[in-house]
C-alpha cells in the first residue's frame, strides 16, 4: 500500500498539482486506522492509501480541503471525547463510529512551487530570473537561440519563441521581456493564446519608448506602449533614490505580490 502513496505523490509532482499527505501518527483501540497508515488527496478529494474508516475519512477529506486552500498543516484529532485544551494547530472531532476509538491524524499540504515563464534574453529577463529564483520560483525561459549558458539555473529552457512545450498551470505567470525585435511579436501572439496568467509590462527597452516619443511627437494617435514610463520613483524611495525604470520594478512587485500570498 505504501508503494501506491509514494507512486501517486510522485505522479502529481510531476503534475505540479497541489495535494495533501496524511498520515495516522497515533490511535487507541478500537480503529481501524493504525499508526504508519497514510494516505495522498488530490485537489479534488480522491484519496490513494488508508488512514481509517468511514467515520475518519470525511473528516480527513473537508480538514484535507481546507489545508489545500489554507497552506496549513495541522493535527486532527477523532476520539470520544472533544478536547477541552485548545492547542494551535490542531483540531479535535468526536468519534461518530460505534466502535469510539480514538485516532491522530497528521495533514500537510504540498504546494506547487509559483511558476515563473520569461519570455526573452534581454538584461531585465536575466535580473527578473535571479530575483525568482531567490524567491522560489519554477523558472521557465522562452527565447530564440539561448543555451543553458545564457541563463544560470532555470528549470526549463525552450529555445524559441512558442508556448507549446510550456505546461502552464494555475500557479504560471507570463512576463515578456523581449528587445522590441520581431521576438517582440511572436511573444505577444504567444502569450495571449496562452492559458497561463500573463502580467505586464512587456519589457520593452529604449526602442519601445522611442517609437512611443516619435509618434506623439507627429501627432499620430497611439496606445501607450504597455504602460511603460520612462522612469518613476518608487512611493517610499528616499530623496536621494535612482528612478527605476518601470518594467522590471513592475516585475518585482508581481514577484513580492506572490510570495506574500503563499
Amino acid at each position: 500500500m505504501h508503494e501506491e502513496f509514494f507512486d501517486k505523490l510522485e505522479e502529481l509532482r510531476k503534475k505540479n498539482e497541489p495535494f495533501v499527505t496524511a498520515t495516522v501518527v497515533r490511535r487507541e483501540v478500537p480503529s481501524s486506522g493504525k499508526s504508519g497508515d497514510k494516505a495522498i488527496i488530490d485537489k479534488f478529494g480522491r484519496m490513494t492509501g488508508w488512514i481509517g474508516g468511514g467515520c475518519v475519512k470525511g473528516i480527513i477529506l473537508k480538514e484535507a480541503d481546507d489545508a489545500i486552500k489554507s497552506g496549513r498543516s495541522r493535527l486532527v484529532k477523532v476520539g470520544k471525547s472533544l478536547s477541552t485544551l485548545k492547542q494551535e494547530g490542531v483540531v479535535d472531532y468526536k468519534m461518530t463510529c460505534m466502535s469510539e476509538g480514538t485516532v491522530e491524524v497528521f495533514i500537510e499540504p504540498v504546494l506547487p512551487s509559483p511558476h515563473l515563464v520569461v519570455i526573452g534574453k534581454t538584461a531585465i529577463a536575466k535580473a527578473l530570473v535571479k530575483i525568482a529564483r531567490t524567491a522560489g520560483f519554477r523558472i521557465t525561459v522562452v527565447a530564440n537561440d539561448i543555451t543553458p549558458q545564457t541563463f544560470e539555473k532555470v528549470d526549463e529552457l525552450i529555445t524559441q519563441i512558442s508556448l507549446e512545450p510550456v505546461k502552464l498551470a494555475s500557479s504560471s505567470s507570463i512576463v515578456v521581456c523581449t528587445q522590441g525585435d520581431q521576438d517582440e511579436d511572436q511573444a505577444g501572439e504567444r502569450q495571449e493564446g496562452s492559458d497561463g496568467e500573463a502580467h505586464g509590462p512587456r519589457c520593452r527597452q529604449e526602442r519601445g519608448i522611442t517609437q512611443a516619443r516619435e509618434d506623439r511627437d507627429e501627432g499620430r494617435a497611439r496606445e501607450p506602449v504597455c504602460g511603460f514610463q520612462e522612469r518613476r520613483r518608487r512611493p517610499h524611495a528616499g530623496a536621494d533614490a535612482e528612478p527605476v525604470p518601470a518594467p522590471q520594478s513592475s516585475a518585482c512587485d508581481h514577484l513580492a505580490t506572490r510570495r506574500r500570498r503563499r
